[in-house]
């Protein structure tokens, strides 16, 4: 019964804390945007795909504006990409 109910607890808070950071991209998602479009991230981008075969399928979890998606894309990897921000992916 204990275990239960700490696991009740624990899924809870996941619960809020995963509630609060969608909201709070949600309100700030044009803002994100903005800042990190034209991030260089050129070296990680080089980093990460040395480790992959041509033509691999990326999952991209948390998404967020697309940024690093559109740049699998353009070297022709299949992407599948989610976020639990609405706004982020509009």
């Amino acid at each position: 019964m204990y275990f239960l109910f700490v696991c009740y607890c624990l899924v809870s808070i996941n619960i809020l804390i995963v509630g609060k950071n969608i909201q709070y991209y949600n309100n700030n998602a044009q803002e994100f945007y903005s800042r990190t479009i034209n991030a260089d991230l050129s070296d990680n981008y080089k980093a990460f795909t040395s480790y992959l075969p041509e033509q691999a399928h990326i999952l991209d979890a948390g998404c967020g504006v697309g940024r690093d998606t559109r740049y699998c894309l353009s070297q022709r990897y299949q992407v599948t990409a989610f976020d639990g921000s609405t706004e982020m992916v509009k």
